[in-house]
């Protein structure tokens, strides 16, 4: 496809200097092809067809025993045990012709890359034991442990977990409760034993922009949203690969949570919970623009703000951060190549919000059952830090920070062989593709957070005797497809993964009989 519509190659040109080590390809292009139409034969010539494939394997066996092992004045004193035997296995070979890693040849297939080869094994085991203790007839406690064994190629060895919380009933209708747990979590297998993924992305050359080098050579050292414009030099596309990271260790956590469920009226109920959950070296993904602008404040010694930059040129942060940023011809001032994004152990991550319902069941003799119930979550808060000397930032309120509330409802009512329910479901404002700064690489000021999504659902059913039943099903009744986004300039054109149904409107009707 290159020789069709390039032209051989007939070699490269250095930019000028400073700039040399900045080669262009030279073509002599046939411009009579890049508008006429190809014919079935030639596409057949220059097409092929990719084949991925993928076994993955996941052994268990347990051994659970439960009971009430004696009696104490405030009732039987409950126990339950597990012993369990894990072993998992992937082995995902993509087409060799699409390995990020591999050369450039007739056989490469444009513009595709893959994730490369994952084939790992992890055997796993697991012994616990949880104790349920009656204290008083209106307070009840339990306490629990368990000892996980892993065995692969990680830093993760084994660790024990242990689980305390207490329910009180001060009122035949409210209930207090509170808990306090430790977790313990491998790494998924894939960000251990992946060989390899890559992607294509637009990335800002922050070393470039910010130094005046490169292909910014002229230009004179400027900031960040001086380069953040359309038609920037310093705005081009690059690669980015990911491979795993056998050195990955485990992610700890604590747990804590308070709440109550009060029964207010016979039908109506109320509950109301708090969390909070901590994770220690969490895996993450280090992004793009955190090695681009730590590649700029390491080369230039200062952070964009003009503030010193703590770590040294020479440093071992700043030559880890050199080994991630591939430049061609392997200087400074070379167009930026490829990012490796590798997977670290993130120092801190803190979160906490609320859990709420409402329900409400009301029976009429004469119109049926109605029932409502209406339920909400928000995010308090929402701290991290990906390093030990970062300080803890709560990125709440963030521009590029997901839904932070999230409710729902539904109203049901039933009568006879009919009922009928109306589902509502509202997801908070979300980050839009702008970022924190109002911008996006295209350029322009949009809002920071996307206004609040709303889907509705309709569902009738109706039986016929005693072993058929029909339900008919409308999703997305007011066919919201999706929120606008006119700082998503690629495609599609949307937040595609958070308070969106690009289906729209849809409509099922199922059968269900009974023999």
């Amino acid at each position: 496809m290159h020789d069709y519509f390039l032209g051989p190659l007939l070699g490269y040109r250095a930019a000028p200097a400073p700039n040399g080590s900045v080669l262009y390809p030279i073509y002599n292009l046939n411009e009579a092809r890049w508008n006429a139409p190809i014919t079935p034969e030639f596409y057949r010539s220059i097409s092929t067809r990719a084949v991925n494939e993928g076994e993955a394997t996941s052994k268990t066996a347990n051994f659970i025993i439960s009971g009430d092992l004696f009696e104490l004045p405030a009732g039987p004193v409950g126990f339950a045990g597990v012993l369990e035997w894990g072993q998992q296995g992937v082995d995902l070979q993509s087409d060799p012709r699409t390995l990020p890693t591999r050369p450039i040849d007739s056989q490469t297939i444009f513009n595709l890359t893959s994730s490369g080869r994952t084939v790992g094994e992890r055997d796993r085991f697991a012994l616990g034991a949880e104790f349920r203790l009656p204290i008083f007839d209106s307070l009840s406690g339990s306490i629990a442990a368990r000892y996980d064994k892993y065995d692969d190629i990680t830093e993760v060895d084994d660790a024990v977990t242990t689980m305390a919380g207490l329910e009180w009933r001060p009122f035949d209708n409210l209930l207090l409760r509170a808990s306090y747990a430790t977790s313990f979590r491998a790494p998924d297998m894939q960000l251990v034993y992946a060989q390899g993924a890559g992607s294509f992305s637009g990335i800002l050359d922050e070393y470039a922009c910010r130094a005046g080098v490169g292909v910014a050579t002229g230009l004179g050292a400027r900031t960040r949203a001086a380069c953040n414009v359309v038609g920037d030099p310093t705005l081009y596309t690059s690669q980015t690969a990911i491979a795993g990271n056998p050195l990955l260790k485990e992610e700890e956590g604590e747990t804590t949570g308070l709440g109550f469920v009060w029964d207010i009226t016979e039908g109506m109920a109320l509950s109301v919970d708090y969390y909070r959950i901590k994770l220690e070296d969490q895996a993450i993904q280090l992004s793009s623009a955190f090695l681009l602008q730590n590649e700029a404040n390491c080369r230039i010694g200062l952070r964009p703000d003009g503030s010193a930059f703590p770590n040294a040129p020479d440093s071992a942060f700043c030559q880890n951060i050199y080994q991630l940023v591939e430049r061609q011809g392997g200087t400074a001032t070379g167009t930026v190549l490829r990012l490796n994004q590798a997977y670290i152990n993130a120092a801190v991550v803190d979160t906490s919000g609320i859990d709420a319902t409402w329900s409400y069941t009301l029976d009429t003799d004469r119109w049926g059952t109605f029932s409502t119930e209406l339920g909400w979550s928000i995010v308090m808060t929402d701290k991290a830090k990906q390093f030990d000397t970062d300080p803890l930032v709560d990125g709440r309120d963030d521009a590029d920070l997901d839904a932070r509330s999230r409710a729902r409802g539904s109203l049901t009512w039933s009568k006879g062989d009919w009922s009928t329910t109306i589902f509502g479901t509202r997801i908070g404002t979300n980050g839009s593709n702008a970022g924190v700064d109002g911008t996006n690489l295209a350029g322009g000021t949009y809002p920071r957070r996307l206004e609040p999504w709303m889907q509705y659902n309709l569902q009738i059913g109706k039986s016929f005797g005693e072993n058929t039943r029909a339900t008919f099903t409308v999703i997305n009744v007011l066919n919201d497809q999706y929120r606008e986004d006119n700082s998503f300039t690629g495609y599609p054109y949307f937040q595609a993964f958070i308070g969106a149904d690009p289906l729209g409107r849809r409509f099922n009707l199922s059968v269900q009989h009974s023999f």
